[in-house]
């Protein structure tokens, strides 16, 4: 599908963005080769706002969003909103709306309704079913999830609300194996030990003492920077398993593939195994890379390429890698919203919402 805005726009366009964080909206409209008349950004994290100064000296950043004022923006063809999701997120408290986070999604909307965009884009978490149900009728357009999976390596699911139609896109087919960085020596977690007869029961524990419990053989791992005796037996396939909250209490992780070990004690994890797509992109991942005989994190790099936007977080070179991380995991996933921006003027005219609902912002929403 062809992005229309440079016919639609000739002179540029004009863009209002909304808790835009690293300001992929600006990645994708670059990388689709649109031009901008004006980018007016309501950013508050100062990582954020350094980072897109760097890349988009262009951007007028207008500070919190809590302060606007109406006649400060102006005409506006654009406007994107992805008000906080910690509210509204299964890795949060649930607290929904009242969540002080979440709850900026009812002035950002009281926004939306006075500048009157042509165009506008919502995001969101997927999130419980009663919650979606209240914002599609306070936003009044039923939302489209979309799962990053199906142009990334990332399984991340958004929701997304516009005034204009959107459909699902297509798989690009992207696997983790094609984002990893090859020879990488830095990020290592530990070295693996090795390959054991241990006694496990059940409950997939190692049990010595249990005389019925069958003997396994299982990758031990060492977290103190050494590796076992250098011996002449060679385990070609080396298994690395990893405990997680399943019935049969453990994921087995074969060399080159790549698992969450975020909260490694926790008791109702799971999910873990990554062998073809990375979980969500969290603020602080720990996402792990297996190449026998070291486990070390997933890099930046491909942090960044599970967003679809490498290259774009590394700025004058001062942010930290864990601001990078967090701006990462608060982010966009850019070819989602490049997918997204091409139904622009493609199927539904303006203000037409995908499903009718009266936009009222003075309903009850507790």
């Amino acid at each position: 599908m062809k992005n229309l805005l440079n016919e639609m726009y000739p002179d540029g366009i004009r863009v209002v963005s909304c808790f835009g964080g690293m300001e992929g909206l600006a990645i994708a409209l670059h990388n689709q080769g649109v031009k901008i008349k004006s980018y007016k950004s309501f950013e508050i994290d100062k990582y954020g706002i350094a980072l897109t100064s760097h890349n988009f000296p262009f951007v007028e950043h207008m500070g919190d969003i809590m302060d606007a004022n109406v006649d400060d923006i102006g005409e506006c063809d654009l406007m994107v909103l992805g008000s906080p999701c910690q509210g509204f997120s299964n890795s949060g408290k649930k607290l929904g709306l009242d969540d002080e986070r979440s709850g900026l999604l009812i002035p950002a909307l009281e926004l939306m309704r006075k500048v009157n965009p042509t165009y506008w884009i919502f995001e969101n978490v997927r999130m419980k079913t009663e919650w979606l149900e209240l914002l599609d009728t306070i936003i009044g357009v039923k939302h489209v999830e979309i799962d990053a999976s199906l142009v990334s390596a990332q399984s991340r699911k958004r929701c997304f609300w516009a005034n204009f139609n959107i459909t699902q896109p297509k798989d690009k087919g992207i696997m983790l194996k094609h984002i990893i960085e090859p020879n990488v020596d830095s990020g290592i977690v530990f070295k693996v030990g090795a390959y054991r007869g241990r006694k496990i029961n059940e409950h997939g524990v190692r049990d010595d003492k249990n005389s019925d419990a069958p003997y396994v053989q299982q990758l031990e791992v060492r977290e103190d920077g050494k590796t076992n005796t250098l011996t002449t037996v060679d385990k070609d396939n080396v298994v690395l398993r990893v405990p997680e909250a399943t019935k049969k209490g453990y994921t087995d992780i074969e060399n080159g593939d790549c698992f969450d070990y975020t909260f490694p004690n926790s008791k109702t994890r799971r999910g873990r195994n990554m062998k073809h797509k990375s979980n969500c992109l969290e603020t602080k991942p720990s996402f792990m890379v297996y190449e026998h005989p070291t486990v070390r994190k997933l890099t930046v790099t491909e942090a960044e390429r599970l967003q679809g936007c490498e290259g774009w977080t590394i700025g004058d070179g001062t942010i930290s890698n864990t601001q990078r991380l967090k701006l990462l995991g608060n982010g966009f996933c850019v070819p989602v919203i490049e997918h997204i921006l091409c139904h622009i003027g493609n199927d539904c005219p303006p203000n037409i919402p995908q499903e009718s609902f009266e936009f009222d912002l003075n309903m009850s929403i507790t």
